[in-house]
């Protein structure tokens, strides 16, 4: 309903309704269609590697529709999200979860300030990327904190990773170089930047190079030790 109202207002009057959509939806959490999305292969690969004795860190939330997955399969989830207005969404649908906390920062491999660049289009949920993914057009950005994951405390601490970070799969794999010496599985989406560079070759190679046996499904890398 809302997408369709946004399709046809005026274009002066799109970013007001965009706040109050989004005000409404986070302050009581009213189900938008991203968050009820069907995604097979990580649904499919939670299913089969994850178990309620796991502790999932989980980069590149979204609204949360991976997180709920995950949060009903796993003993706990810590879900990272950089984009404010996602975050906000993320951290609304996760106040039902009592195993679920939310961070809002980019996962890099440096602390710093910097931005993200965000897709504009009349779905709710903007895709969100630091350097830009093959087929997306980016007309908007946010100012976002990056930080590397070991640079940060994870109680209780992750066994497993799970990315989806729309392009930033490597530098957070550098960043976290101590929390990889210590987990035995990762899940990790890769992706076509802009530029051409394809993800995959280096993030089999960084996860190679920390002892992680290597598997493929579609995009998605799976490493188990």
């Amino acid at each position: 309903m809302f997408a369709d109202i946004q399709a046809v207002l005026p274009r002066r009057l799109k970013p007001v309704f965009s706040s109050a959509r989004l005000w409404y939806v986070s302050t009581f959490a009213r189900p938008v269609k991203e968050f009820n999305e069907e995604k097979p292969i990580p649904s499919k690969l939670f299913t089969k590697l994850v178990s309620p004795r796991d502790v999932v860190l989980e980069v590149g939330g979204r609204v949360g529709n991976a997180t709920s997955k995950l949060a009903t399969i796993a003993k706990f989830v810590h879900s990272v999200e950089a984009d404010p207005n996602n975050y906000r969404m993320l951290r609304a649908y996760m106040r039902r979860y009592h195993n679920v906390r939310t961070y809002n920062f980019a996962a890099w491999n440096e602390n710093r300030q910097g931005h993200i660049m965000i897709t504009d289009n009349d779905s709710f949920s903007g895709v969100s990327s630091i350097q830009g993914i093959d087929g997306y057009v980016y007309s908007r950005s946010a100012s976002v904190k990056f930080a590397r994951l070991d640079s940060l405390v994870f109680e209780p601490a992750p066994n497993i990773l799970a990315f989806d970070c729309e392009g930033a799969e490597i530098e957070a794999l550098k960043g976290c170089q101590g929390i990889l010496a210590k987990i035995d599985k990762a899940i990790i989406e890769t992706h076509k930047m802009s530029s051409g560079y394809d993800t995959k070759s280096d993030v089999r190679e960084i996860l190679r190079n920390n002892s992680f046996e290597l598997s493929e499904e579609s995009k998605w890398v799976i490493a188990l030790k």
